[in-house]
């Protein structure tokens, strides 16, 4: 495999990026065409009532819907998960925090399955709506955007690097 990677100059970890980003496309694109359009896990903020309003005046094609949503929203959730880690990882892989970033970019995904999972479950049936939902989505989106801010800190970091390392 080692040998195939290196006639393309691709190494492990950028083919690992590269599966992972085509996983994030293709069920990004899958829950857009075929998800439900009201579904809370977009929203940065929403409290307990809109979430049970949400669940309670679904239709039964649109459960159906949110349903096939939430279970590509899986595939998702691991695929921007392991994105963030292996660019983080890479990123910062000369830093001393770099064990405590890489566990810390997959709170995100963590909260995300939290979500998903449990909004499954209620869809399902199986449980009523958790008054912790709004709670994990907002922290999902705390964490995503903690996430994007140290892979735009760190590209920046790097170019500086690039550039001080060119002009000596």
């Amino acid at each position: 495999m080692k040998a195939i990677l290196s006639l393309f100059s691709l190494t492990e970890s950028s083919l690992k990026l590269s599966y992972s980003f085509a996983l994030f496309v293709t069920s990004g694109a899958v829950i857009t065409a075929f998800g439900h359009g009201d579904t809370l896990d977009v929203k940065f903020y929403y409290s307990y009532e809109d979430a049970l309003n949400v669940f309670e005046f679904l239709l039964p094609l649109e459960r159906r819907a949110y349903m096939l949503s939430l279970t590509f929203d899986f595939l998702f959730l691991v695929s921007y998960s392991l994105c963030f880690y292996i660019l983080i990882a890479h990123l910062y892989r000369s830093s001393f925090w770099c064990k405590t970033l890489k566990r810390f970019v997959l709170y995100a995904g963590i909260f995300d399955f939290i979500e998903t999972f449990s909004s499954l479950l209620v869809l399902l049936r199986v449980i009523s709506v958790p008054k912790f939902l709004p709670m994990a989505t907002s922290l999902k989106w705390l964490f995503v955007f903690i996430n994007l801010g140290l892979l735009l800190y760190g590209l920046v970091l790097n170019r500086v690097k690039i550039k001080r390392a060119l002009s000596a």
